[in-house]
């Protein structure tokens, strides 16, 4: 289905991201890799495609691209905890644990800020909010 949504829709970003999910869930982290990238190009303020990307990245053990990934999108949205939780998990996997526990106690700062908006929903953005970025519609 979502293979047919990216050639039906070309520029936008969402049925990629979604065909990643299904990627990884097969256990496929090159091919989830190569659509998460394809979600960022299209739409590079889509959090999720981002966060996927980052998180695919370190279950391939790329720790340091996986890094640069989740910095970038913790620059893009500095209050998104997620971002921070799997930059917290690059550094425990690359056995960085004195800069995990920092990021980690970062994640529950920013957990604890009532107005932060840091429950993930199931589509990846804040609870209540869709997903920053255009992935909710095609661009023409």
């Amino acid at each position: 289905f979502y293979k047919r949504a990216t050639q039906l829709a070309p520029g936008w970003a969402l049925p990629h991201h979604r065909l990643g999910l299904q990627f990884c869930a097969r256990g496929k982290a090159k091919d989830a890799q190569r659509e998460f990238n394809a979600a960022k190009d299209l739409d590079p303020a889509f959090l999720p495609a981002r966060w996927w990307l980052a998180h695919s990245l370190c279950e391939q053990d790329r720790y340091a691209e996986a890094e640069r990934e989740a910095k970038e999108l913790i620059a893009l949205a500095p209050n998104y905890v997620a971002a921070y939780a799997v930059l917290g998990r690059i550094y425990q996997a690359s056995r960085r644990f004195e800069e995990a526990t920092e990021i980690f106690n970062k994640v529950l700062q920013l957990s604890t800020l009532p107005a932060a908006g840091n429950a993930a929903g199931s589509n990846g953005a804040p609870a209540g909010q869709q997903p920053q970025g255009q992935a909710s519609s095609p661009k023409q």
